[in-house]
């Protein structure tokens, strides 16, 4: 092999790895954000590049590097993206994706979304129900099946309260937009909701008759390719940008009121509690 040719060889070795998204002498070339907003959104791959270049901008600054954003409809993608290590930052809602690529794919927490979330306990305003014991063997309306995040959010949360959840009455949906419509229309007593189904039950003079503990939402975490440098330098970024009014109507337009770095540890401790295995 003349040098003219190893010479040659070199580069076309160089920027075929450039091209993969591989890692060149200063780290990673380019990072991949994933984004999902779970299985019921309506985002996709063109709006989601535009509802989140904000953030994809914040982290080209703080990393120095490019930031292509990937959006994935079904939340299913999303863990295999994660498990893959096609993902180097992940933001994502529900939030055990992210608390399992922290448990079992050597993610990093950098900040999560606020306000928390909370599993929400509704009744119509006429109901005779007043506190969340009084639910005990009454028509529970709530997502089909045990699988749903909010199903095993609520479930955790009813159990640390005495209650278990599926030892009652289930009257099962296919929407998460069908739970209140099924208890207001009397075909349940009880609705299980997210915050903006509750936001939206009480302005229907409906009751919520109990508000779970604070669990992290819309988590974004770091994959192994990004440095611990560049983790902080992220998390700094995410914080600044609350405190500027172009910052806080770009988190307003995701659904968010700010970042903040308070809920790792609970993020850390999701999945045993939802498992029933001692997380708080």
């Amino acid at each position: 092999m003349n040098k003219r040719f190893f010479r040659h060889a070199l580069a076309f070795g160089a920027l075929a790895l450039l091209a993969t998204g591989g890692m060149n002498a200063f780290g990673a070339s380019r990072f991949v954000l994933g984004v999902s907003e779970g299985g019921a959104s309506d985002l996709h791959q063109l709006n989601a590049q535009t509802k989140y270049q904000v953030i994809a901008t914040l982290i080209e600054q703080a990393t120095k590097t490019p930031v292509l954003v990937e959006e994935r409809a079904r939340l299913s993608d999303v863990a295999a993206g994660v498990q893959s290590g096609e993902f180097d930052f992940v933001l994502v809602r529900p939030a055990d994706i992210a608390a399992r690529a922290l448990r079992e794919h050597n993610y990093r927490f950098i900040v999560s979304g606020k306000p928390d979330s909370h599993c929400y306990v509704g009744v119509t305003k006429n109901s005779p129900v007043q506190k969340l014991a009084d639910i005990q063997g009454k028509r529970i309306a709530t997502l089909q099946g045990k699988k749903p995040y909010l199903v095993r959010f609520c479930a955790a949360d009813l159990r640390d309260n005495g209650i278990s959840l599926f030892a009652q009455k289930i009257q099962e949906v296919g929407m998460q937009g069908a739970v209140a419509v099924s208890v207001g229309a009397g075909m349940a007593d009880v609705a299980l909701l997210e915050v903006n189904g509750a936001k939206a039950w009480q302005k229907q003079g409906h009751r919520i008759i109990h508000t779970s503990a604070s669990k992290p939402y819309f988590p974004l975490v770091a994959g192994p390719r990004v440095t611990p440098e560049q983790v902080e330098a992220v998390r700094k970024a995410m914080l600044a940008a609350g405190n500027t009014a172009s910052g806080q109507e770009a988190f307003k337009r995701l659904g968010i009121e700010r970042m903040d770095t308070d809920m790792e540890d609970s993020l850390r401790q999701l999945l045993p509690w939802l498992e029933g295995k001692g997380g708080k």
